[in-house]
């Protein structure tokens, strides 16, 4: 072990520590804002004894907390083509006269650290949420991004695209009220949680009785991560055995922090050969590890991008974690498949535990050594479609044999019910006049599942120059809400709606200008994947048009209180405008028909115009020229029918108002019974009149 000369000019030993990071709140990249080192006094202060002169050397021994230590195996390896000597004279930054000099500079040759503009680490400042967020994605080199809708990201900062990456990624998620606080610094124990996360072993269960003296203080969220953790060696403490979860983790324990989990980080194409006593992370295309043998964890990460990394007779220790297209051969304890690349598997292959996860769905699997496996997620294996939970069986050469899931044990794969918008709106929108839209929102396919987490957002799209759409509407409980062009509804945090939700709300929009716009709405989830969208063209006018109505009509009759068959009866029918407005119609006629249930029944119909012309029909007929005549906005008309009934028997007359097209414009109907003679009663009465004329 090389001697460690220590200038002690501002007595300054950190005992230093791992991190943790939060549940779902991490982000950034790490162009660090200058922030003003934060010296915690307690913590740094070295007693007499520890104090060391310029010209005095410390031995290993003497270093105080685990994370200064640095061994032969920790220092840089042949691939960093870095030496201890060369790393302590390279001038990187000028503020690393640190305990942890060597990572930061090991880490800043993998570009996993870059410092601010001033050409400093600060490696004693408190940790952002936002930096440290930055440093993660650096060491896989994650690529996709995820829609952001923190209430508190706007999109333009530096660490906004780091943000996007870790929710791609999974490792963060923001808080519950909807915020990210990406400039709040990060406490140990959230650090911890990030780290185990982001390196896979989020599911695993540590071991009891190995953990810190002031567990007790770890946050019960957190516990399992923390412990995680100190197993696999991410973090290890202080001297007293203590973790100190709800400090903030530093910069420079940071670094230290990423050394213990990444181990080495391959950043370069070539071939490698040499053991790895560490854990490995592969984070370029065009690398082959080969006749080696690696002690703790392999990752080939998202950053090896559209090429390939290659295992000749490698062996893995611990677990191998694809994330990027690969060609296996070797000895594998476990093998994890967790996205959706490419993997082949040599027959020569050994691979005790084969995971196809979650997270791998479209993954393409080629494999010709024997192993049997059950991926839980649907890939493609040796050409064959496989669906989550089938069990599939290689054999030596590939013969492929997959069984779907049992129908004893069966995997159902529930599903999202299907839903949609609606929108009604009025005939005609005037520019600058409040108009009413009713919005309905609701499950057409009802299935398993609702949606947690979620929004409605809307927006409005239009060429007209400055244009501006004003939303208003009132929830349930009374609250209004107002937006100009694009807004959400809801909390920031989202809510849950049922597998058969159904909503229907009452907007108030707004338009400034006249022209085309389209209105979208949409179901969104709180980290901004859209769900269901709808969207409604709408055309606004720059004044009302004038609509010229039609005169609404009506039939009405008069019939005597009794009707004999085969005796003449006069029917008194008028035609009227009940509502006088702007028109009458041109081209029309009266038709009119008898409906009966009386076989062979005829109902004659007689009348005379007002030129004297008279009018016979049987059963049915129309009344006026063929090619129609006007009547006004005010017509009213009283013509008296004679009508005969050859046979008794209940009748429906029915008088209409008809274009010469035969499209029906006024219906009017009446009922009539006929009968077969007259009554005694009515008999009694016209005896009584003749009887009075005779006299």
């Amino acid at each position: 072990m090389k001697k460690i000369t220590v200038k002690i000019t501002s007595i300054l030993i950190a005992l230093a520590m791992v991190f943790t990071f939060v549940p779902a709140s991490v982000v950034a990249t790490e162009d660090v804002t200058e922030q003003t080192e934060q010296q915690e006094q307690v913590e740094e202060v070295v007693t007499e004894e520890e104090v060391v002169t310029e010209e005095e050397v410390v031995t290993e021994e003497e270093v105080v907390t685990e994370e200064e230590v640095v061994t032969e195996e920790e220092v840089v390896t042949e691939e960093e083509a870095t030496t201890e000597e060369e790393s302590t004279e390279t001038v990187v930054f000028d503020d690393i006269n640190h305990w942890a000099k060597d990572q930061i500079l090991k880490m800043h040759a993998k570009g996993v650290v870059l410092g601010d503009d001033q050409g400093k680490f600060n490696p004693n400042n408190n940790i952002t949420r936002a930096e440290f967020t930055a440093m993660v994605n650096r060491v896989f080199g994650f690529v996709a991004q995820a829609e952001l809708s923190f209430t508190d990201v706007q999109g333009d900062e530096w660490y906004a695209e780091d943000l996007a990456k870790a929710v791609a990624a999974g490792y963060i998620d923001g808080y519950p009220d909807g915020t990210m606080l990406p400039n709040n610094y990060i406490t140990r124990q959230e650090a911890a949680k990030i780290v185990v996360e982001v390196f896979g072993f989020a599911d695993m269960s540590a071991v009891e009785g190995n953990e810190f003296a002031d567990f007790a203080y770890v946050g019960e969220w957190a516990q399992n991560y923390v412990a995680i953790a100190k197993e696999k060696s991410y973090v290890k403490g202080y001297e007293d055995g203590t973790f100190k979860p709800q400090s903030n983790i530093r910069r420079g324990e940071t670094v230290q922090m990423l050394v213990n989990s990444t181990g080495e980080i391959i950043t370069e194409a070539g071939t490698y050969t040499e053991d790895f006593a560490t854990n490995v992370v592969v984070r370029s295309a065009d690398v082959v590890l080969e006749d080696l043998t690696i002690e703790g964890d392999l990752y080939l990460a998202p950053g090896v991008g559209e090429g390939e990394v290659v295992l000749e007779n490698v062996v893995v220790e611990g677990t191998t974690f694809v994330a990027a297209n690969a060609n296996l051969a070797g000895e594998f304890a476990t093998v994890v498949v967790n996205a959706p690349v490419a993997v082949n598997i040599v027959e020569q292959a050994s691979i005790t535990n084969f995971v196809v996860n979650n997270k791998a769905a479209g993954a393409n699997i080629t494999a010709i050594a024997a192993m049997v496996f059950e991926p839980k997620a649907a890939v493609k294996v040796n050409g064959q479609d496989v669906v989550a939970g089938s069990k599939v069986t290689v054999s030596g050469g590939g013969e492929t044999v997959v069984e779907p899931p049992s129908s004893q044990d069966p995997i159902v794969e529930e599903e999202h019910s299907v839903y949609e918008f609606s929108f009604e709106l009025p005939t005609e929108i005037v520019a600058e006049e409040d108009v009413e839209v009713a919005v309905t929102f609701a499950a057409t396919e009802v299935k398993d599942l609702g949606y947690e987490n979620v929004r409605f957002a809307f927006a409005v799209a239009t060429d007209v120059e400055d244009a501006e759409v004003t939303f208003t509407a009132v929830d349930s409980e009374g609250t209004e809400y107002t937006f100009t062009n694009e807004g959400a509804w809801g909390p920031a945090a989202g809510f849950a709606i049922p597998a058969d939700y159904t909503a229907a709300t009452d907007w108030t929009l707004n338009f400034s200008k006249a022209g085309t716009y389209t209105i979208t709405f949409q179901l969104v989830t709180v980290d901004g994947e859209v769900l269901v969208e709808g969207t409604q063209e709408v055309v606004v006018l720059e004044e009302a048009t004038i609509v010229e109505e039609h005169s609404v009509y009506e039939f009405s009759f008069e019939l005597p209180t009794e009707i004999v068959a085969e005796e003449d009866v006069e029917v008194a029918v008028t035609f009227a405008a009940t509502e006088v407005k702007d028109l009458g119609y041109e081209n029309v006629r009266f038709v009119f028909a008898v409906a009966t249930d009386v076989e062979d029944a005829e109902v004659t119909f007689t009348a005379v115009d007002s030129e004297g012309t008279e009018y016979t029909f049987t059963n049915e007929g129309a009344w006026g020229p063929a090619a129609g005549f006007a009547i006004p906005a005010d017509y009213t008309a009283a013509t008296d029918w004679t009508l005969n009934f050859s046979k008794a028997g209940t009748y429906t007359i029915t008088f209409q108002l008809v274009t010469v097209d035969g499209e029906v414009l006024v219906e009017g109907t009446q009922e009539v019974v006929v009968l077969e003679e007259a009554t005694e009663e009515v008999i009694e009465e016209e005896t009584t009149e003749e009887t009075t004329e005779e006299v």
